[in-house]
């Protein structure tokens, strides 16, 4: 089972301070393993001027693929703005999964997210 996570969950994860800065100045969504209390994904909405951005991080060693996840999430974003929300048919069953599992964690496609998982997302803020 999985619940939403709670700002203590939110908290215990961040440990980079970058991080903890972003989550605790934003609003945020989560999802967490009920039986573990492991994070299985966090997504932070940071308002950067006109444009809604979402920032997102993962524990290491997780079952998903994170650069994998945010690639055909990328991906799928693109058809979507070239194809519309009709695209969702013409899209591969792993672009569908990435999707799926993005809307769990709580993005909102018709923003035009921004999606960044994992060791991209701490190498850009290093």
């Amino acid at each position: 089972m999985i619940r939403n996570a709670t700002k203590e969950d939110i908290e215990a994860f961040a440990e980079d301070a970058y991080l903890y800065q972003c989550l605790s100045k934003s609003s945020f969504r989560g999802v967490v393993c009920e039986e573990s209390g492991e994070i299985l994904g966090i997504a932070a909405l940071v308002n950067t001027g006109d444009q809604l951005s979402a920032i997102s991080a993962m524990k290491e060693g997780m079952r998903t693929k994170p650069v994998s996840i945010m690639k055909t999430a990328r991906k799928f974003a693109e058809i979507l703005n070239r194809y519309g929300q009709g695209a969702y048919a013409q899209a591969s069953s792993e672009e569908k999964n990435a999707r799926n599992f993005l809307l769990r964690v709580g993005f909102n496609e018709a923003h035009g997210d921004v999606f960044v998982w994992g060791d991209e997302w701490r190498n850009m803020h290093r």
